[in-house]
């Protein structure tokens, strides 16, 4: 197996694969307001009256935050996949180009 040549494929469309993260993105925002709107709901649902609405209140309070946090990690984790994916591309196909030309010129 060492006597072998590992072929890396890449595929002709990486950089419209990239730009989809930036729509992976957007849902990902979208759904992050999504949720802070659930989190509204559920604070006016649980209400005010009892030892009960303090207690759903402050379990969610500590649970929306974590779970806003992660969305907001997510969705950066998708911008930034983008662009710098979309820059790997870019530099990909430049450096075909260029070994192109160089093939070419020979």
């Amino acid at each position: 197996m060492a006597d072998e040549e590992e072929i890396i494929a890449i595929p002709p469309d990486l950089k419209t694969k990239f730009a989809s993260l930036g729509l992976a993105e957007s849902d990902v925002r979208q759904a992050r307001e999504i949720w802070a709107g659930l989190d509204d709901e559920l604070n006016i649902a649980a209400g005010n009256d009892d030892e009960t609405a303090r207690s759903i209140k402050k379990q969610a309070t500590a649970l929306n935050k974590n779970i806003t946090e992660m969305l907001s990690a997510l969705g950066d984790l998708f911008n930034l996949t983008e662009v710098k994916g979309k820059r790997a591309a870019d530099k990909h196909e430049g450096q075909s180009d260029h070994n192109s030309d160089l093939s070419n010129s020979l």
